[in-house]
């Protein structure tokens, strides 16, 4: 196995399924915000697929970014070059997980009720 810098790590590196990763970050979100309705939507651009997370009052966006980097998929390097990259989860039992998750990165999208 490669890291994202491309050196060999020697470690397994799970690919996380969309359905998946969707189902987490929409259980955490409902856990962390329970009188918040937050809409997930996959959208694609030319070499991936993102997540937009969006949601009307609430936390924001700032709330989210530690969470969300967790479930991001790729970064970009010092000359703006995209490479993917896992992420770590620690198990029940203790263990460290890498994970790879299907979504290039993660918009947040907040919007704000209007009050006259």
């Amino acid at each position: 196995m490669e890291s994202a810098a491309g050196e060999k790590t020697g470690k397994t590196v799970k690919k996380v399924e969309k359905r998946e990763s969707l189902d987490q970050i929409s259980s955490f979100l409902q856990r962390r915000f329970p009188e918040i309705g937050f809409a997930l939507k996959v959208k694609k651009y030319r070499v991936g697929e993102y997540l937009e997370i969006s949601w009307t009052d609430g936390p924001e966006e700032k709330k989210l970014d530690d969470f969300v980097k967790f479930f991001k998929g790729a970064e970009m390097d010092k000359d703006g070059i995209m490479f993917r990259r896992p992420s770590q989860f620690i198990r029940m039992d203790g263990g460290i997980e890498e994970v790879q998750n299907p979504f290039d990165f993660i918009l947040r999208n907040r919007s704000r009720t209007i009050l006259n």
